[in-house]
């Protein structure tokens, strides 16, 4: 290809690639994230060629993060564009496997908003933020 995609990237929708062009997404450990709900709202088209793809987790983009509902929306997408619904049905698990690779070991289990601090998240945010402007700077 052009070798504008660095290995290893996580590229979003994928709604228009080739089943050659997940393929070699996949041949360079890049990660496809399907959002359903948002490319049928937004009616840019189904991601049908993924399925070329084990690398392929799933999304929400902007959409409340409810995957419950977003897989929902995948399989009924899937069965109207005949792609494999088993394939699609693994999607939803498949973003703790692309968490775990890039984040190391396990996945920590989500809790539930309600248990959150979100007064110590901002801190930590606030803190944080600094570094990642300046780690941003210097690309």
């Amino acid at each position: 290809m052009l070798g504008a995609l660095p290995a290893g990237s996580i590229l979003a929708h994928g709604v228009h690639l080739t089943a050659d062009q997940v393929r070699h997404a996949e041949s360079m450990g890049c990660w496809l994230v399907q959002n359903p709900r948002s490319n049928c709202g937004n009616r840019v088209g189904y991601a049908g060629e993924l399925k070329a793809s084990r690398r392929v987790a799933l999304g929400t983009d902007g959409y409340p993060s409810e995957l419950a509902a977003e897989r929902e929306a995948l399989l009924e997408e899937a069965a109207k564009h005949g792609d494999d619904l088993d394939a699609a049905a693994r999607r939803a698990d498949a973003g703790h496997i692309l968490l775990a690779e890039r984040f190391g070991g396990t996945v920590p289990p989500v809790r539930a908003a309600r248990d959150l601090d979100l007064e110590a998240l901002r801190r930590e945010a606030a803190l944080e933020a600094p570094r990642l402007w300046s780690r941003m700077a210097g690309l």
